[in-house]
């Protein structure tokens, strides 16, 4: 497999120090993200990149430019690689979705996970066929490696949809990524294959909130 992707969770971002859920809402790293962000650049440095792809987010372009600017490469932005729209869970404060929302988030986004359509919202399981239709696109005319940053429910969604199970058992199949992590996919000239989740053992101030 020469094509590899590396897909790297944006870092803390205002909205995970606030707890708040943000989905498309655009907010900035927190000084902490930015930090982690570096931890990332740092550790793939050494890698040889041939493009840099990101959401059009903030947070996660300003986690990808990092890796850009240090092979003078340019930044490629995607809507399709947002975060899960969250509908009217936007902007609210965890505590709150957890109250007025106990089925929705509690059973769905917290259990199952894929099957969890917010109000409003995208439905998880068609974000993670949306990133993997992007990426797959992303694979099919590189030539290299690949750096792409995203979002932590997309990653997962990507990953667990990627897997093939059934989106009532995503919340088995695989955590949310921490901030900053990186999961590595190989492409075989046809397919998107698996190769590693949410690795993140060079980030010194590891977040898991989402």
């Amino acid at each position: 497999m020469e094509t590899k992707i590396i897909l790297i969770r944006h870092g803390e971002s205002l909205g995970n120090a606030l707890k708040l859920y943000v989905g498309h809402t655009d907010v900035d790293l927190t000084e902490d993200g930015y930090e982690q962000a570096r931890d990332a650049a740092e550790y793939f440095k050494n890698e040889k990149i041939s493009a840099v792809y990101s959401s059009d987010l903030k947070r996660a372009y300003e986690t990808a430019r990092l890796h850009a600017e240090m092979r003078s490469l340019p930044v490629i932005t995607s809507k399709e690689l947002r975060e899960v729209f969250v509908g009217i869970w936007e902007g609210v404060h965890v505590d709150e979705v957890v109250e007025r929302w106990p089925i929705e988030f509690g059973v769905d986004w917290r259990i199952k996970f894929g099957t969890c359509v917010p109000p409003e919202g995208e439905a998880v399981c068609e974000a993670g066929k949306r990133m993997h239709e992007k990426l797959l696109s992303i694979a099919k005319e590189s030539d290299g490696t690949v750096i792409v940053a995203s979002h932590g429910a997309a990653i997962r969604a990507f990953w667990c949809y990627l897997g093939g199970s059934e989106p009532e058992k995503w919340g088995e199949f695989a955590p949310f990524p921490s901030n900053a992590s990186a999961t590595f996919i190989g492409f075989d000239g046809e397919r998107l294959v698996p190769i590693k989740y949410a690795f993140d053992e060079y980030v010194k101030n590891k977040t898991y909130v989402i």
